[in-house]
């Protein structure tokens, strides 16, 4: 269809997942990278333990692996992880759920160890939610203040309508299940998001 990045929810039913679980672990991302060698493989880490699990979610095939911030002890624990999830051969990513401040990760990006950055404009742990117009603000604030991360990404809600304003806020990176696979037109919208990107700089 298009698409150059798969984001892969991987979630084991604990608070930090939203109590969702997911079917998805080291055998499927091993199976997706086996079948598109090509295809970035981007795995979000919506775990409990997630050190328990990087080097075999590394050696299945993931290109980036995401940990959720709040399930790390501290700044100093997150910054330990993401040094971790580097040495696997891996980017290393942070989500953040909206209950979370940008301030509580500003430490982190400026340590220079992580590559992503994923802002969740929706609940953690179900799709097809209405996007949260509060993650703009966060990715403004991203963009502005560490202007050479690689990958700001929006995570949730995005369609044709909260692409553009995301893009324009500092987003290079759009994550969109519901909106993509509605109707049958997958390629279509890829190419849309990725217009709109475009149109927006990046």
């Amino acid at each position: 269809a298009g698409a150059t990045w798969l984001h892969i929810d991987v979630a084991d039913g604990s608070a930090v997942a939203g109590h969702a679980i997911s079917s998805l672990g080291p055998a499927a991302i091993a199976a997706v990278h086996a079948s598109s060698p090509g295809l970035v493989l981007d795995v979000h880490m919506a775990v409990t333990n997630p050190r328990e699990h990087i080097r075999e979610i590394a050696t299945s095939g993931a290109s980036r692996i995401t940990f959720q911030f709040e399930a790390t002890a501290n700044v100093e624990d997150a910054i330990e992880l993401a040094r971790e999830i580097r040495a696997t051969g891996c980017a290393a990513g942070v989500c953040i759920a909206p209950r979370t401040p940008v301030s509580a990760i500003a430490d982190l990006i400026a340590a220079d160890v992580i590559d992503l950055v994923d802002v969740l404009a929706v609940q953690p742990g179900r799709g097809g939610q209405p996007f949260d117009q509060s993650a703009l603000q966060k990715l403004s604030t991203i963009r502005e203040r560490f202007p050479t991360l690689p990958f700001l990404m929006i995570d949730g809600g995005i369609n044709g309508d909260t692409a553009p304003a995301a893009a324009r806020a500092g987003a290079n990176v759009l994550v969109s299940g519901s909106y993509l696979f509605a109707k049958g037109r997958i390629k279509a919208r890829v190419n849309e998001l990725r217009r709109l990107l475009h149109e927006n700089g990046h």
